[in-house]
This record gives C-alpha cells, structure tokens and sequence, in this order.
C-alpha cells in the first residue's frame, strides 16, 4: 500500500468528486429532507466543474494507492467567519489520516 496523497483537485477527478458528494447528499436528504433534495449525477459533475473553475474556491483530494478516496473542499470568503468547508473521506480509508491531512491543506490557505 503506498503512502496517502493529498492534492488540488482537477478536471480529471470530476466523476470521483461527484460519486463521493453524492454519498454526502444522500445521508443529508435522508436526515434532512426539509434542507435538502436528491440531486442526479450529471448535476453534481456539473457544480463541481464550475467550482472547480471558481477562483474563490479551494478542492482538494485524498488518493490512496492511486484511487480517491476522499475530499475536502472550501469556497474563501472575504468575511471574518469565512465559510463552512466540506470534508469526505470514504469510511476504509479513515485509518490513513486522509481527513487530518486534508484538513491541514485547508487551513493553510
């Protein structure tokens, strides 16, 4: 097994990124379906690019043996509580402390 790997998101891992957060809206629709609705694939891939294409806008991905297995993303506001960042790491990949150096990435923007 090869040492985690955390990196700025590209293009390439559009279809990684959407599959993760659809994971992430499916347990928000199901805790809170008065805040949230399903959304489909091709909505989520297509958020994700324009993010992607958002200066303001920091993602990054953890890779494990190659495979992301996880995300952590951040739109920078110029306000002093910033804005709530997104975290995903999928549950056999925790034990690599994918989440913590995630995490770190972030804070150091």
């Amino acid at each position: 097994m090869s040492k985690p790997l955390v990196r700025p998101a590209k293009l390439d891992d559009i279809d990684d990124l959407a599959e993760l957060n659809a994971e992430v809206q499916a347990l928000h629709v199901a805790n809170r379906p008065d805040q949230f609705k399903p959304t489909q694939a091709d909505q989520l891939r297509e958020r994700i690019t324009l993010l992607l294409a958002d200066a303001a806008a920091r993602v990054w991905v953890a890779e494990l043996d190659h495979e992301v297995v996880g995300y952590a993303g951040a739109v920078i506001h110029a306000r002093p509580e910033g804005s709530l960042p997104q975290l995903r790491v999928l549950p056999r990949s925790v034990r690599f402390e994918l989440a913590n150096a995630a995490w770190s990435s972030m804070r150091d923007v």
